[in-house]
């Protein structure tokens, strides 16, 4: 295409320097063959410059189709991205929730085992643990430092502070209710309902 192009140039720029040679070496002698080369000359000049302007023409309607599928290709590409993107989160999502299902499986498990040993236990309010086994009680009262330091922090209206200490507490003794309670007021005192109504929920599976 682009030889054709150059060719076609050349020929636009010869045919009109052909007839004014022809003038300065002939301008005494016009005869009939002479107006004929001329007017065939002309010809030629005018097809070329058409065949030309429709190169042109045709090289750049198939630059706008290139274009047009590129752009196709790279929308293509943009939303199979962003459905990867989605597939990978979905996946995560579904990573976490089988990880929580399998940790509420195991605190099932640990459950049972309990029951088939005749082994329960509870915390009251302010983290003493009563154990029983085959019925001897034992009290274990680790969690009471724990529970004057919320307390502490509470009265203080550290909200953030008893927030953080809970979440401690709630992943080290997750049956113990008091830290759901804490931390629900803390998140209420923080202007966050939704976790507040997510700790009572929690709260209450926990009691079951």
């Amino acid at each position: 295409m682009t030889v054709l192009k150059v060719v076609t140039t050349v020929l636009l720029m010869a045919l009109p320097a052909v007839l004014l040679y022809r003038d300065w070496r002939h301008h005494d002698r016009r005869t009939k063959s002479y107006r004929h080369i001329s007017r065939w000359c002309l010809v030629g000049c005018v097809a070329a410059g058409l065949l030309s302007s429709f190169l042109v023409w045709y090289e750049a309607y198939q630059a706008s189709i290139l274009s047009s599928r590129i752009d196709e290709l790279v929308r293509g590409k943009d939303q199979i991205v962003q459905q990867n993107e989605e597939l990978l989160s979905q996946n995560a999502q579904f990573q976490e929730d089988l990880l929580a299902e399998k940790e509420k499986t195991r605190q099932l498990q640990l459950e049972i085992n309990k029951s088939k040993r005749g082994i329960t236990t509870h915390y009251d309010f302010q983290g003493n643990k009563r154990t029983t086994v085959g019925g001897r009680i034992s009290i274990d009262t680790s969690l009471r430092s724990a529970f004057r330091e919320m307390a502490s922090l509470q009265h203080q209206h550290r909200w953030q502070d008893l927030l953080k200490l809970c979440e401690r507490n709630i992943q080290s003794d997750p049956e113990w209710l008091t830290p759901y309670m804490l931390a629900a007021a803390a998140h209420a005192h923080l202007g966050r309902v939704t976790r507040r109504s997510t700790y009572r929920a929690s709260r209450a599976r926990s009691s079951c």
